[in-house]
């Protein structure tokens, strides 16, 4: 089990949050489903 994160640490980002950051970087105007789509999630 990983440890818990400090008490004001920033949330560390996997792989699923970095690629969601890159697609939304590049861009912004994505609906949520094609979001999804790009990065291999189910949709909301």
């Amino acid at each position: 089990m990983p440890a818990l994160p400090q008490p004001g640490a920033p949330p560390a980002l996997d792989g699923y949050d970095t690629r969601i950051l890159a697609e939304l970087q590049a861009d912004a105007r994505l609906t949520l489903a094609e979001l999804g789509r790009r990065v291999h999630l189910s949709q909301p």
